[in-house]
């Protein structure tokens, strides 16, 4: 029984090793700017665990400007400040 405790023991304070730790916010916000660096549109999306990147949200951002045919239009991922 005491083994059995000292095993169980021994799991339990391993397990915060495994959990997956994210550095990254769990929500983007990705926006589409003109040449005069004003804001077009904006399109908010789930952060890609495994880079950080806003890959969903930079998708639907070249998406939109393909599809209103916005020339001299860039998406860029905003950084969050905190």
């Amino acid at each position: 029984m005491k083994k059995l405790f000292v095993a169980l023991l021994v799991t339990l304070s391993a397990l915060p090793a495994f959990a997956q730790y994210n550095p990254y916010p769990s929500s983007c916000q990705v926006v589409a700017v003109d040449r005069y660096n004003r804001v077009v549109a904006r399109f908010y999306a789930q952060t890609d665990w495994r880079n950080g990147q806003c890959v969903q949200g930079l998708r639907q951002c070249n998406q939109e400007i393909r599809r209103r045919g916005w020339y001299d239009v860039r998406c860029a991922q905003v950084r969050n400040r905190w």
